[in-house]
């Protein structure tokens, strides 16, 4: 910075452009109410910070040359797209991104364990690992999204803390302090095991089977116990506790994800109760468990509500297991169990107020909306199909109350939709087979009214 403000035009883009994309994940992190008292729009902060930003790194030419620094932010770029900081297109090339990122640290030996570089300098060391480490929670993270293996096989790299090594070769065993020493051997012993779950369900020949995945999910569980357990481990510091707090419940939700993952092909299948007892029980239970974190994080004074940007995409996922497992009547048999008295109840309130934490962020990014506006007919139909009220009458209400929100939200009226009366009795009738049609009357015009009323939200 101090060779910027001398001369600017001999000044260092990268980190320029790492304290701007800071700055950015800083703003969507921080409470509006607190950035609203200083007269700051957060997200048209957070997003003019993120395209300053893009254009510092592309002035420090970077494409030929990379370095730790450009790591670091590229590796801030990819959770800034997974937050939906960037236009909608941009998105979708996370995975891309991660790709990139991997082979410039390969390149750069950073997945080598540092023991074998003699007179590397101690600092130098942790900055290898972690930015390694994070690298390979980047890849599970863009495999979630996108369906495909991860880039990184656990046997492609050393570089992790191994305690045991560490003391060995003399290099730091501990990273920081204790605290965060918990913190680094957790992910060193769970990385390698969610990379493995991942290729396995985004393979072409999974070669995953039931009793495999029994050991994969008491392993999970193991460590899902010393995540939880980490929040308590913390000193008696603020910052300390705010700190565990913070890696305690990320953890919980991606371990959580991954379970999810585990169990969706056991748990999914035909008379799962019975044939796969463990894995239906484990994807409801893991399902609920990411709602109930939605809910938790949604609460005004916990200092995580951006999670709900970076994991929208999973707590998606278990919303759509918690209707299907609802309309099924999953909850009320042998789930009790494991969730002890009214897991139904649970289930719906989960349910229903996942419209309401959707809603608050639905005007953020056009894939928020989306999510918002799933969730929204999520638990319209699934109310419905629950009850004797007619379909077509609660789906015209829900795309209504849907159009006023967001009209809300953006602080302008929107294009006008049909009524009623207008709606073809097929589109979803009360009749039998009625739904079965919707793919047929979606096309052509019809298709393209839609798609520019939702892109007239963010125009």
């Amino acid at each position: 910075m101090t060779r910027f403000w001398t001369d600017p035009q001999d000044a260092d883009w990268v980190v320029l452009a790492q304290v701007f994309l800071m700055m950015s994940l800083g703003c969507h992190a921080t409470s509006q109410e607190e950035l609203k008292a200083f007269g700051i729009d957060a997200d048209a902060t957070a997003k003019a910070y993120f395209d300053v930003a893009a254009i510092a790194f592309s002035i420090s030419q970077q494409t030929a040359q990379y370095n730790h620094a450009g790591l670091r932010t590229l590796c801030m770029s990819i959770l800034a797209r997974m937050m939906d900081l960037t236009s909608p297109n941009d998105e979708e090339d996370c995975s891309i991104n991660v790709g990139l990122a991997v082979r410039i640290a390969q390149t750069l030996k950073l997945h080598r364990h540092p023991s074998i570089f003699v007179g590397m300098p101690e600092a130098e060391m942790i900055t290898r690992i972690k930015i390694w480490t994070t690298l390979v929670l980047l890849d599970v993270l863009s495999s979630i999204r996108s369906s495909l293996p991860p880039v990184i096989h656990s046997g492609d790299y050393d570089a992790c803390v191994n305690l045991g090594r560490d003391i060995e070769a003399g290099t730091p065993a501990v990273v920081g302090n204790s605290d965060e020493s918990a913190f680094e051997h957790i992910l060193a012993e769970f990385l390698p095991i969610a990379s493995h779950v991942i290729r396995m369900a985004n393979s072409v020949d999974q070669e995953l089977d039931s009793s495999n995945a029994e050991k994969l999910d008491r392993e999970l569980r193991g460590i899902l116990s010393k995540a939880t357990d980490l929040r308590g481990s913390s000193q008696a510091n603020s910052n300390t506790e705010r700190q565990r707090r913070l890696q305690s419940e990320t953890l919980q939700i991606i371990i959580r994800r991954i379970m999810l993952t585990l169990h969706e092909p056991f748990g999914r299948s035909l008379n799962a109760a019975v044939n796969f007892k463990s894995s239906y029980i484990g994807l409801l239970e893991c399902s609920l468990a990411l709602a109930v974190s939605q809910g938790t994080l949604y609460d005004e004074q916990h200092s995580m509500r951006w999670a709900l940007s970076l994991f929208k995409e999973d707590f998606k996922i278990a919303l759509v297991y918690i209707a299907l497992g609802i309309r099924g009547k999953c909850f009320d048999d042998s789930a009790s169990e494991a969730f002890g008295s009214s897991p139904r109840s649970i289930a719906w309130t989960t349910l229903r107020r996942a419209v309401e934490i959707t809603e608050e962020q639905a005007g953020d990014s056009l894939k928020h909306f989306f999510i918002y506006l799933g969730v929204c007919y999520l638990v319209a139909v699934t109310e419905c199909l629950e009850s004797e009220v007619s379909m077509r009458d609660r789906m015209v209400e829900t795309g209504e109350s849907v159009i006023v929100s967001m009209e809300r939200i953006k602080g302008r009226r929107l294009k006008d939709i049909s009524d009623a009366s207008d709606l073809p009795e097929t589109l979803c009738g009360d009749k039998p087979g009625g739904m079965l049609e919707w793919n047929q009357l979606y096309t052509g015009t019809d298709q393209m009214d839609v798609m520019e009323f939702c892109y007239s939200i963010f125009s």
